[in-house]
């Protein structure tokens, strides 16, 4: 992939001289050839096997058994089974048969009795054609109301309640499952087999319920975000400073009303007798509290960040107004975020689509009984899923890498045309296109690192679930290194970046870019590390204001809609959503800023004083900048 290692200063010094002679002068160099063919090769032939695991997915998957559910025997809710081999080979084991269930397309639970020697949490399920309208628990009343299992023809038997029949409990639909209504003291027997309910299942219905709230608290990230860019374009300084402060006001105040709201739903949970209480409420509760804890730590320890750093602020606010230059030149740098992320909106629902029918593509096991007891994942389907895991975030980070070395090349070609004065037109366009022609290959290198250290992350992450509480020794083991990776994520991020304004300037191959921008970060440690530090810690305001205004706007709808119950679960969807999407905006300027001091600094170490691009009010900066305090922490 172009990647080579030497060791000495010799071969340092000749790497320079070989630059310096290649390219006397400093500045964006448009006659380039392509770098890195044999990994943009790997990235295609990588792709081609993305494929195979999606047609796969496709052939094998069964989505039906998650949309519409399934019943104590296998059988899918909503559809005809005897058309599945898998499910009629399987119950013919235990003498029973596959089912046409094409009119009874809603899943209902009903009580934790024991159905034969299999856990009835798991098992005890049917297929309905609706939902009960009542809970009845007085025998006198039933009058062929009573849930019965497949075997039980006469819905009346009182004889059989509690084994082969239940009282009915009332339910609506709710994403093809029968959700229980409000339960009063008749309704309290339905409790127990709601409680052992799966809170994956409870997870997908909080979500659905929340999805109104889920849509308009991105679209609102995606406004927000927007408009943070077009008033930074003006005003750089106050804005700034607002983002800085609302950030932190926003956030102590989201966390003091989500205390409060978990206080009043742990009364009201308190409040009832132990035979009413619904175990979701405590979870939802408690959900929320330490979501409370979390973000008043965030918070605070911003809040302590912004009162030492108040100059080093105003030097970032310095800096983002010669950003903001580049913004006037080139006003399309405000919507070009548009296009990674149509991009990577594009790639998450392909890569929902192919794990939702991956997810199913299991075989539904048996036992001799032919009682059903879940799906099989062999190594291979695993193998696939994390296959595909893997793609999206090498897909997802070389999206992201095109956007990063687009804004540099840009931001080079402004600063190198004499702050803009002999910019050519069509600049952004003409660098997209050098990156996409030229580089492509240089930024899939780049990213399968990043993505390699993400996955590493996740599978750490899986581990460590699956371990606690066993084996507290390798718990904190598995904890440790996954820290160690979250570090090593970070360098890999910050070498990333200034690698691809490298490729962006200059066209080298990923490793020689890497390797310049690491010796420029060398060369001049306290005034990039200094600068960068209070640069991010700015723009990472930015994010929290924005996640924090469109969590704290659907906490609030949650809060008043009568269908919502689990909702923690959504606002963490929605908090990470928002964040991404505003990193998306902030990475316009995070970039531009970087692009404009590697260009700087470039063009002061290689140009006399008379010949360099600079503005006089960027030089000052820098050189003010080395004396910066070093209070901040990002």
């Amino acid at each position: 992939m172009g990647c080579c290692s030497h060791d000495g200063d010799a071969y340092h010094d000749l790497q320079e001289m070989e630059h310096t002679n290649k390219y006397p002068a400093p500045g964006l160099q448009k006659k380039r050839v392509c770098r890195d063919l044999l990994c943009l090769v790997f990235f295609a032939v990588f792709w081609v096997g993305m494929i195979i695991v999606a047609i796969f997915g496709f052939a094998q998957g069964d989505p039906d058994r998650l949309i519409y559910g399934d019943d104590y025997q296998g059988n899918v809710c909503g559809r005809d089974n005897t058309l599945y081999p898998v499910i009629v080979d399987g119950l013919a084991k235990g003498g029973f048969e596959a089912r046409d269930h094409t009119d009874q397309d809603l899943q209902y639970f009903i009580l934790p009795y024991s159905i034969g020697t299999t856990n009835i949490a798991e098992t005890a399920r049917i297929c309905v054609n609706e939902c009960p309208p009542e809970t009845i628990v007085d025998p006198a009343r039933i009058n062929g109301k009573l849930v019965c299992t497949y075997e039980v023809l006469n819905s009346s038997k009182i004889a059989a309640i509690g084994t082969e029949c239940f009282f009915p409990y009332a339910s609506s639909p709710l994403f093809n499952r029968c959700v229980p209504d409000v339960l009063d003291d008749a309704g309290s027997f339905a409790l127990e087999e709601l409680n052992a309910k799966p809170l994956a299942e409870e997870a997908i219905a909080a979500i659905y319920a929340g999805q109104l709230a889920i849509g308009l608290s991105l679209l609102g990230a995606f406004v927000l975000g927007f408009l943070w860019l077009i008033v930074m374009r003006f005003f750089a300084g106050i804005t700034i400073w607002f983002t800085v402060w609302a950030a932190i006001l926003t956030l102590l105040s989201l966390a003091l009303i989500m205390y409060l709201t978990a206080d009043e739903l742990e009364a009201s949970y308190d409040a009832r007798s132990a035979s009413e209480r619904y175990e979701l409420d405590r979870t939802n509760f408690l959900g929320l509290r330490y979501i409370s804890y979390g973000v008043a730590i965030i918070g605070i320890v911003c809040f302590l960040i912004a009162l030492l750093n108040g100059r080093n602020i105003q030097l970032t606010i310095t800096l983002c107004e010669e950003a903001s230059k580049v913004m006037v030149d080139l006003p399309f740098l405000i919507p070009f975020p548009l296009v990674p992320f149509a991009m990577i909106a594009v790639l998450f629902m392909y890569f929902v689509l192919v794990f939702f029918y991956l997810a199913t593509a299991g075989v539904p096991e048996y036992s001799d009984a032919g009682v059903y007891m879940g799906l099989d994942y062999d190594w291979t389907l695993q193998g696939m899923a994390v296959y595909h895991l893997f793609g999206f975030l090498w897909t997802a980070n070389l999206i992201l890498a095109i956007l990063q070395t687009t804004v540099a090349g840009s931001v080079a070609d402004w600063y190198f045309s004499y702050q803009g004065k002999k910019l050519k037109p069509a600049t952004i366009m003409r660098a997209f296109f050098r990156t996409i022609f030229y580089n492509l290959g240089s930024l899939a290198v780049g990213s399968f690192l990043l993505a390699l250290v993400e996955l590493i992350r996740i599978i750490l992450a899986y581990v460590h679930e699956k371990i606690k509480g066993k084996s507290q020794a390798l718990a904190c083991l598995v904890k440790c290194l996954s820290c160690c990776m979250a570090c090593f994520q970070r360098f890999i991020e910050f070498l990333n970046k200034h690698a691809y304004i490298m490729i962006a300037i200059y066209g080298y191959n990923f490793c020689t870019s890497a390797r310049r921008g690491f010796g420029v970060i060398v060369s001049n440690p306290i005034q990039l590390a200094t600068i960068h530090g209070i640069t991010e810690f700015c723009m990472f305001l930015g994010k929290l204001w924005i996640t924090s205004l469109t969590t704290g706007g659907a906490f609030l709808y949650l809060r008043a809609s009568s269908e919502a119950r689990l909702w923690f679960l959504p606002l963490i969807i929605i908090a990470i959503a928002s964040f991404l999407i505003a990193s998306c905006f902030m990475l316009i300027y995070d970039m531009t800023v970087s692009a404009l001091l590697f260009c700087f600094l470039e063009d002061s170490q290689r140009n006399k004083s008379e010949d360099r691009h600079m503005s006089k009010s960027l030089e000052a900066f820098v050189s003010d900048s080395g004396g910066i305090s070093c209070c901040c922490c990002c």
